[in-house]
C-alpha cells in the first residue's frame, strides 16, 4: 500500500511539473573549469529565464564559450552544477541533454542534402518518418529555405548554410538553444540582416536562446538579458538597456560601446538628495544619481563615465551653461549616419557624437573652439 501511495504521489508531481514548467531554463551555481594553470571559469552563478534571449559577452578568452560547452555537456565542470529545466545534469551525456547547438562553423555533412541534415536528428531519435516529413518542412519554411531543399552545403552561401544549421536544431524541438558565435564568420550586411531574424524567430518559437557573442552591438540589438564576462567571471548581468546606462565599472563601460571616463574628487553629496557635486580636471560637474546613494567622504576618488551622444557640441557663445567647458576640435569622423567629434579640453579628450540628420556637427570645423556639455542626467559614477 506504502509502495502504491509513494508511486501515486510521484506521478502527481510530475505531472504537477509538466503543467508548470519552472521559470527558470537553465541554472548554474558555483561554475568552475581549469585547463592546467589556466582558470577559465571561476565560480560562476547564472539563471536563465524560460523563453528568454540570453547573451554572454566578452573577449577572446574570457570563458564564455567554455561556458555554453558545459551547458551542451561537450565538457565538465571542475566544481558546479548545471540544472536545465530544473534537473542536475550532472550524469546526463551530450546526446541526452535537452539542448541543441548551432557553431559558427555550421557543421553540416557535406555529403547529405539540406533536407538530410536537417532530419539527421530526428532519424536518430527515431521520430516516424511522416512526423519528420511534416516537421522539417515547416521548420524549413520558417527559416525561409524550403527552394533549397536537395541542395548540397557546397551549393550554399554562408547565410544559407547558416540556416541550414539553425533549422536542423530548431527541428528538434530543444527546451534550449545554445548558439556559439553563428553569426561571426558572416560578412557586415548578412549578418545584420541574420540578427533581426534571429531575434524574430526567438520570438515566435519561444525557445530559450543562450548566446555566446563578442559583438556588443549584436548582443545589445537581440538580448534580453546580458551577461558581460571577463576572466572567467561576470562582471555585471543585467538587462540591455540597464547594461549600457548603467555600468557599474570600466571594464562593461568601455566593452559595451564606446564611453568617455574622466577621474575626479567627491566635492559634497547627501545620502537623501539625488545628486553629487565632484571636482575634475576640466572642473567641478554636477551629478544626478540614478536613486539616494551615500558616496563616502569628501575627497573620495571617483571615476566617472559619460557616453558619446549624450555630450552636447555647442558653439563658443558667453558664459557656459552648467557643466559645460571649453574644448578644442581634433577631429570630425564622418560615418554615413552619425559623425564623431574629438574635442581636446585640456589633457582629456572627450568624443561626441550625433545623428547626421539632426545636423548638429554641419556648422563645426577642425581647430575650433567650442563648448561641451555634460549633461548632469548622462554622466555615470562607476564602482572602480
Amino acid at each position: 500500500m506504502a509502495v502504491e501511495i509513494s508511486a501515486k504521489t510521484e506521478s502527481s508531481a510530475m505531472v504537477a511539473e509538466a503543467a508548470n514548467p519552472p521559470a527558470t531554463a537553465i541554472e548554474l551555481t558555483g561554475i568552475s573549469r581549469h585547463f592546467g594553470e589556466v582558470r577559465a571559469l571561476n565560480h560562476v552563478d547564472l539563471a536563465v529565464r524560460r523563453g528568454e534571449f540570453f547573451s554572454l559577452l566578452g573577449p577572446s578568452g574570457c570563458g564564455k564559450t567554455t561556458l555554453l560547452r558545459i551547458v551542451a555537456g561537450l565538457d565538465y565542470p571542475d566544481q558546479g552544477t548545471v540544472r536545465i529545466g530544473g534537473q542536475d545534469m550532472a550524469d546526463i551525456p551530450a546526446h541526452l541533454r535537452p539542448v541543441n547547438t548551432v557553431f559558427q562553423s555550421y557543421a553540416l555533412f557535406p555529403h547529405l542534402s539540406v533536407w538530410d541534415n536537417i532530419a539527421f536528428g530526428l532519424r536518430m531519435k527515431k521520430v516516424p518518418a511522416a512526423a519528420q516529413a511534416t516537421r522539417i518542412d515547416r521548420v524549413m519554411e520558417m527559416v525561409q529555405i524550403l527552394p533549397l531543399a536537395y541542395r548540397k552545403p557546397s551549393q550554399l552561401s554562408g547565410g544559407q548554410k547558416q540556416r541550414v544549421a539553425l533549422a536542423r536544431a530548431i527541428v528538434n524541438e530543444p527546451q534550449v538553444l545554445l548558439l556559439d558565435e553563428p553569426l561571426g564568420a558572416l560578412d557586415l550586411k548578412l549578418r545584420k540582416q541574420l540578427q533581426e531574424e534571429l531575434h524574430r524567430l526567438q520570438r515566435r518559437l519561444g525557445i530559450t536562446f543562450l548566446y555566446v557573442t563578442h559583438d556588443q552591438d549584436e548582443a545589445l540589438a537581440m538580448s534580453d538579458r546580458i551577461a558581460v564576462m571577463n576572466h572567467g567571471r561576470i562582471e555585471q548581468m543585467d538587462a540591455s538597456r540597464q547594461l549600457y546606462e548603467q555600468p557599474r565599472s570600466r571594464y562593461v563601460a568601455q566593452f559595451l560601446g564606446s564611453c568617455n571616463l574622466l577621474e575626479g574628487n567627491l566635492c559634497a553629496s547627501s545620502d537623501s538628495a539625488c545628486e553629487a557635486m565632484v571636482q575634475t580636471t576640466v572642473g567641478h560637474l554636477r551629478v544626478c544619481l540614478n536613486h539616494p546613494a551615500p558616496l563616502g567622504s569628501h575627497q573620495k576618488r571617483l571615476t566617472l563615465a559619460i557616453r558619446p551622444e549624450k555630450v552636447q557640441l555647442l558653439p563658443l557663445n558667453g558664459h557656459p551653461p552648467e557643466n559645460g567647458v571649453r574644448g578644442l576640435i581634433q577631429d570630425l569622423i564622418y560615418s554615413g549616419a552619425e559623425t564623431t567629434c574629438l574635442v581636446k579640453v585640456g589633457e582629456w579628450m572627450c568624443k561626441t557624437c550625433s545623428l547626421n540628420s539632426s545636423g548638429q556637427h554641419q556648422a563645426f570645423r577642425i581647430g575650433q573652439e567650442v563648448t561641451l556639455k555634460l549633461p548632469a542626467d548622462g554622466i555615470i559614477i562607476l564602482e572602480d
